[in-house]
């Protein structure tokens, strides 16, 4: 009788036990609760013993980064006055915050001073290169995300507990703190002018993170640390009409490389076409022919007049204008580079400006092409 009782007795204890072990995840830390009240915290790994169940509980909270995503609809900028010094004294404030006490960070926090001089002066004369006047406008979305660790310390975890109710996943937690965020986004951008807006991501995502870090936001009062908010804004869609008068400049500066491109490619063709036909009428190489007219005065000025007449004849052919383009300051093959640049990249497309006009070439009498050229140099070579 006393085995079976103590059998009895065993059994029990083996089951408590059993019903007390619990296992927490790689990834996880976790509260156990016993009727409600909170009575234990875990923040390590690996198999523990808690509260019985079923009149015990753990909560179970991830250890690994969350991501929660937010997008402000039709935020409204402010109107105002917009100064491009102001991201350089960000800039130079960042820089001062990562240095430490040293020489260059002293040369930094100087720079900083006369930059800030530097505004107060800009924000007085207000010249068109550093400060530009912006109306309030409605910007389409603004896309910001904030990354989030829970709390690794157990008094920390349990705030976060009672605070929100518990171990959220990522879509809880966004819908939790949505209205939060948001409201603070659009409060930041209603402060700015929509230039500092586009041009200034990190100051906005700086400004989010202070509000998010400071005493008694929600974050904070979670159990959330300082230092496990990071704020980056994603996403900055414009008007289409905004969009496109801001896309122009980029426009004209891919234009202009390309017509760059495209004279650079034409004066390297000229240039070698030039040196081959003094070469073969010469009977020499052409490396030969272009050291000579480095050296000699009057090879040089017959290169010259010879690049000249066939950029002329080209752009008869093609049926473009002449537009006769000096470079002054440069001598040589230099020279000749840059005034047969010259000519293509300011006639592009063939308008009729300049000394001569296709219709005035044409009544001049006819201009042989180049191939005829090369023939004429040919038999005179044979003679």
């Amino acid at each position: 009788m006393e085995w079976i009782v103590l059998l009895i007795v065993l059994g029990v204890i083996a089951t408590i036990l059993l019903l007390s072990l619990w296992v927490i995840g790689p990834t996880e830390m976790g509260v156990f609760t016993f009727l409600g009240k909170i009575v234990r915290v875990e923040i390590k790994s690996g198999p523990c013993f808690g509260p019985p169940r079923p009149l015990g509980q753990v909560v179970r909270f991830p250890t690994t980064q969350l991501r929660l995503e937010y997008e402000a609809l039709q935020p409204i900028t402010r109107k105002g006055w917009y100064y491009q010094q102001i991201q350089k004294i960000e800039n130079l404030k960042e820089k001062s915050k990562k240095e430490k006490v040293s020489p260059e960070k002293k040369k930094i926090e100087e720079e900083l001073r006369a930059a800030e001089e530097r505004l107060e002066e800009i924000k007085k004369e207000k010249p068109e290169d550093e400060s530009e006047k912006c109306e309030s406008i409605e910007i389409d979305k603004v896309g910001v995300t904030v990354y989030l660790r829970y709390p690794n310390k157990k008094e920390n975890l349990e705030k976060a507990l009672i605070i929100i109710g518990g171990a959220k996943d990522e879509q809880s937690l966004k819908k939790h703190y949505h209205d939060f965020v948001v409201g603070c986004l659009r409060d930041v951008l209603s402060k700015m002018p929509w230039r500092a807006v586009i041009e200034n991501r990190e100051h906005i995502a700086l400004e989010m993170r202070l509000r998010f870090t400071e005493e008694g936001s929600p974050f904070i009062l979670a159990g959330f640390k300082p230092e496990d908010i990071y704020v980056a804004i994603t996403l900055i869609d414009l008007p289409d009409k905004l969009a496109r008068l801001l896309s122009l400049p980029q426009e004209e500066f891919l234009k202009a490389e390309a017509a760059k491109r495209e004279a650079e490619k034409r004066a390297i063709e000229a240039i070698g076409t030039v040196i081959e036909m003094m070469a073969r009428a010469r009977g020499k190489k052409a490396e030969d022919i272009q050291k000579e007219i480095e050296s000699q005065p009057e090879l040089k000025k017959e290169f010259l007049d010879l690049a000249k007449d066939l950029v002329v004849r080209k752009l008869g052919i093609e049926g473009r204008s002449y537009l006769d383009v000096r470079v002054d300051g440069a001598e040589g093959l230099e020279r000749l580079l840059l005034n047969v640049l010259a000519v293509w990249q300011r006639m592009p497309m063939g308008a009729t400006v300049g000394k001569e006009t296709k219709k005035d070439a044409e009544k001049k009498e006819k201009i042989p092409d180049l191939e005829e050229v090369l023939e004429e140099i040919e038999k005179e070579e044979k003679k």
